[in-house]
């Protein structure tokens, strides 16, 4: 799944151009979105092995995407940032384009 397939697909969307959730479904593991997810929340994904996209609203404005692949310690994350060449598996924390977490998706 990519963006560009989940854009191709008329289904995926509402009559108004809103994604239905079950566009973001990868076969065998359907998504969980959470609009309001807690640190709480995406820790237990984490802690059992799942995988967890964020959206964020990054500091100089505007949102950006990322995958948290787990714990770095109790208050950080490792992710992996389609942004910035070679940026897998790095710290949350340091990075430059992270911020504050508005929206979540879950996969087991």
């Amino acid at each position: 799944m990519t963006p560009g397939t989940i854009a191709a697909d008329a289904n995926n969307f509402t009559s108004g151009g809103l994604l239905y959730n079950f566009a973001l479904d990868v076969p065998g593991h359907p998504a969980t979105i959470n609009n309001s997810p807690s640190r709480a929340w995406i820790n237990n994904y984490l802690a059992n092995g799942g995988t967890v996209i964020v959206g964020m609203f990054i500091r100089s404005g505007g949102t950006h995407f990322v995958v948290l692949t787990g714990m770095n310690g109790p208050y950080d994350y490792w992710i992996n940032d389609p942004w910035m060449e070679d940026a897998m598996h790095v710290s949350y924390n340091s990075s430059l384009v992270t911020g504050s977490i508005y929206t979540a998706i879950g996969y087991w």
